[in-house]
């Protein structure tokens, strides 16, 4: 892979990479790597921490701990560029089904736990407000699995 130098970011690029930090904020990653993350995305090069610290006005430190949740996210990945020993990142294409998928078994691994303690609590109307939450999850869940399905088909017919 050849290294080319990220272009310089337009006023509504950076805009719209601190608002996919604040979008990944929600999936509790901290804002330094939902930059870095919108970074890969709107610019679609490899890059360097350097040139990241640069683009984005970041510290070393910020760099170095927001691309550690995203390589063990597999959100990035490391790439090697021909006549340069410096680690270069980007964006992974199937990254966001996998976000997805990640978001969707998590939410019915927690509503499964819930239902399964929700005997042992017996305040009055504890059980009825529990069971409520549960179905308003239900609910989101089968709503996230049909948007997976619909992003995954859409993926596949640009490919």
């Amino acid at each position: 892979m050849h290294l080319a130098e990220p272009p310089a970011l337009s006023i509504s690029e950076r805009q719209m990479i601190d608002l996919i930090g604040d979008q990944l904020r929600y999936h509790r990653f901290a804002r330094p790597a939902g930059r870095l993350f919108g970074f890969a995305i709107v610019t679609g090069q490899a890059f360097t921490s350097q040139q990241a610290e640069e683009a984005l006005g970041m510290s070393a430190g910020s760099v170095s701990s927001g691309l550690k949740p995203l390589l063990d996210m597999r959100l990035l990945r490391r790439v090697d560029v021909r006549g340069d020993r410096r680690h270069h990142y980007v964006h992974d294409e199937t990254a966001l089904d996998r976000m997805l998928e990640g978001s969707i078994v998590a939410m019915e691994r927690h509503r499964a736990q819930i239902h399964q303690r929700l005997r042992s609590v017996t305040r009055p109307g504890a059980a009825k407000r529990i069971e409520r939450l549960c179905r308003m999850s239900e609910i989101i869940g089968e709503t996230m699995q049909e948007a997976a399905r619909r992003f995954s088909s859409e993926h596949d017919d640009q490919s």
